[in-house]
């Protein structure tokens, strides 16, 4: 977030933001519109491509604006550290769906839970620690390491 106190706006980056987070990055389509929905109604927000701009008045505007980006960050952390799908480890790590089963077996790979839903039958999915996925995205030594002993 960044403040321009001659024009009295504030703006949030969104590309910048999401270069923060792999994990973001791979449900921005969700935290985008999490944050549309929080943001709309809300007075003097204007959201562009790659960016959200809001008014600043006074003073009063300035702690409101402090509140909102608390808010909105603690809206895009529950987004990013919430529990990932085999999909999305696959996408984040860059992986094929087979390295991803045969790391979990041997337990390089450790799940953090298991996400049941009954469509026909009841279908059980792994899921995985957004927080050790978030780290393993930031050593590709490790996975390649995986690859070679594989």
């Amino acid at each position: 977030m960044t403040r321009d106190e001659r024009d009295y706006h504030a703006t949030l980056d969104w590309k910048a933001l999401l270069d923060l987070s792999p994990i973001l990055k791979l449900r921005r389509k969700e935290a985008r519109a999490s944050l549309r929905r929080y943001l709309t109604g809300l007075h003097g927000a204007k959201w562009e491509i790659d960016a959200v701009h809001f008014l600043i008045r006074s003073q009063i505007d300035e702690q409101a604006l402090k509140s909102i980006t608390a808010d909105i960050v603690d809206t895009l952390e529950a987004i990013a550290a919430r529990a990932m799908t085999p999909k999305e480890v696959c996408k984040a790590l860059n992986i094929t769906n087979q390295e991803r089963l045969r790391w979990t077996k041997n337990g390089c790979l450790k799940t953090s839970g298991i996400v049941s839903f009954k469509k026909a039958n009841t279908v059980s999915i792994s899921t995985y620690s957004a927080h050790v996925i978030n780290e393993l995205t930031k050593d590709h030594g490790l996975i390649e390491g995986w690859r070679r002993k594989d």
